[in-house]
Parts: structure tokens; C-alpha cells; sequence
């Protein structure tokens, strides 16, 4: 499989169909595969707040979501993340496609690109990067583990594919560790009092007979 469609399985086996999405031609490979999936439900937003509002709003009604965007326009997603997902606890895999890097034509792209990383971790967000398919499908399954264990936003960094110059910070050890620590959240959670309704990943069940629309 390519890293499309290794992303799109990712999603179907942790039972993430609705996929809200800000239109740009650098994810456009994977969002045309999971826009021909019966699986999935695509919403298109008009800006990434937006997106996360839709994806949290799917959660909150008990159907996993997840969020694709630039990393240009992640810093519009800031208020929405601090207000909703990080307080609520709402685990939304974010797939933030870097740009601003080596070979980076446009300059509008650079500062926020260089920016990303930095506040993923000022806002104590856990966040991988792989850039190409080596394991992407292993560190991927660990990540969205980590995201419902932890019931927080786990973020996805990843160059653009069309271009070969990428920050490479993926280390062998990050799916292990991103394993180890879900174990560790699900453990915890198990001991303590679940929500009503809700799996021990922290992802609501889906009724029996419900259907995807």
C-alpha cells in the first residue's frame, strides 16, 4: 500500500468515518480515496476551526472523527483545540501536512511551518512525523491508540509528497513507545469510572443497528 491508502486503513480499523478536511491539493490523494469509500463521510470546511468544530461535534454524538489540514493553517485551529479538544478530553487524530521547509516556493508557507512543531508541544500534544512508508502503518496504529487512550488530540506531521526535501524526526523507537504509552493511559482508565456509553480507549460505542450516513 501507498501512504494514502495506509492512512485510509488506519482510519477504518479504529472506526473513524467522519473526515473533516480544509480542500488543498497536497492531501488531495488521500482525501479522493476516502471521498470513494462508502465508509467515510468527507465534510469540506471552509477554514481548519471550522473542521475541528465538525469533528468534535461528530465525537460528542458518538462517532470517531479526524481533521486534515496544512500546516499554514494550523494555527487557525488553535482556539478550537484549547477550548474543546484538550479540556473535553476529545480524541481527534489530526494529519497536519508540513510545508515550509528545504525547497518550500512559497514564503507565506515558512513561518508556521516552522512554527508547528513548537506549539504542538507547548500545548503538551503528543505528535509523529514520517515522510514516507516505512512503518508508517505500525507507528500509525500506536498513534490513534495513543489518541483515544488518552482521550487528547494526537497530531500527524508529514511533509508533502509531490517534493523530496522533508524533516525527517521519526525515530525507531517512536511506534513502541506511542504502544507503551497507550497501555499505560487504556490501564489507567480501565481502573477508573468510564462515562456512560464509552469503549476503555475513551471512543463511544456504536449502538447496535445504527447506520453510517
Amino acid at each position: 500500500m501507498n501512504w494514502a491508502e495506509i492512512i485510509v486503513q488506519a482510519l477504518k480499523d479504529w472506526d473513524t468515518s467522519l473526515i473533516a478536511y480544509v480542500p488543498d491539493i497536497s492531501i488531495d490523494q488521500v482525501t479522493r480515496l476516502i471521498d470513494d469509500d462508502p465508509f467515510f463521510h468527507l465534510v469540506s470546511a471552509t477554514r481548519e476551526e471550522e473542521a475541528i468544530g465538525i469533528a468534535v461535534g461528530a465525537y460528542a454524538v458518538g462517532r470517531n472523527a479526524a481533521v486534515f489540514m496544512q500546516s499554514s493553517g494550523f494555527g487557525n485551529t488553535l482556539n478550537a483545540v484549547t477550548s474543546l479538544c484538550i479540556p473535553y478530553r476529545t480524541p481527534i487524530p489530526m494529519f497536519i501536512n508540513m510545508r515550509g521547509g528545504p525547497g518550500e516556493f512559497n514564503i507565506a508557507q515558512v513561518a508556521m511551518g516552522r512554527s508547528t512543531k513548537p506549539i504542538l508541544d507547548l500545548l503538551g500534544l503528543v505528535h509523529f512525523t514520517f515522510d514516507d512508508d516505512h512503518r508508517m502503518g505500525e507507528i500509525l496504529d500506536g498513534a490513534l491508540k495513543l489518541c483515544h487512550a488518552g482521550g487528547q488530540p494526537v497530531a500527524r506531521r508529514g511533509g508533502p509528497r509531490q517534493h523530496h526535501h522533508h524533516t525527517h524526526d521519526c525515530r525507531p523507537d517512536e511506534c513502541r513507545h506511542a504502544h507503551r504509552r497507550a497501555d499505560q493511559l487504556v490501564r489507567r482508565r480501565q481502573c477508573g469510572n468510564h462515562r456512560s456509553g464509552r469503549h476503555p480507549f475513551g471512543y463511544r460505542r456504536r449502538h447496535s443497528g445504527s447506520q453510517r450516513r
